[in-house]
């Protein structure tokens, strides 16, 4: 079994191997499509009221992770139904740019591919993808080119 690195957070949530991400994050693109294939039977603004979703919810945070069945059962009853459905069919307010799945998946990928630009090296790589997606000239000199 591969051992996830040491940590808190995300690791604690879903366990401590990467097995266990895999599975959990399995897990979580079902829930994403079972909510999206129910999408058009739910309201599409929140039938709450002010202080219907702190009175579902503990004072205080659990002073240790919970484990994800406890998360998923706030997710469904109390956060959920809490929402207006940007993505709902009949949601005309603003543009949901989040609203294909394709979105979604781009989303994951850019919280696994999140760059700081901290190191010249992270510079360098964000500043060629800009300038090639971007169609910038390849005359035109990239970070690693400049002193």
């Amino acid at each position: 079994m591969r051992t996830a690195p040491p940590g808190r957070g995300l690791w604690k949530l879903v366990g401590r191997t990467l097995d266990e991400f895999r599975r959990r994050g399995h897990e979580l693109i079902d829930w994403i499509a079972d909510a999206r294939a129910g999408l058009a039977s739910r309201p599409v603004l929140a039938p709450t009221v002010p202080g219907e979703v702190q009175r579902q919810l503990p004072a205080a945070p659990p002073q240790q992770p919970e484990d994800w069945a406890a998360i998923q059962r706030d997710l469904d009853a109390v956060i959920v139904p809490a929402l207006t459905h940007w993505q709902h069919p009949r949601f005309f307010a603003y543009f949901p740019s989040n609203a294909s799945l394709a979105s979604v998946l781009g989303d994951i990928a850019a919280a696994h591919t999140v760059n700081e630009h901290v190191s010249i090296a992270e510079v360098v790589t964000c500043a060629r993808i800009y300038r090639d997606i971007l169609g910038g000239d390849p005359k035109q000199p990239c970070a690693e080119n400049q002193d």
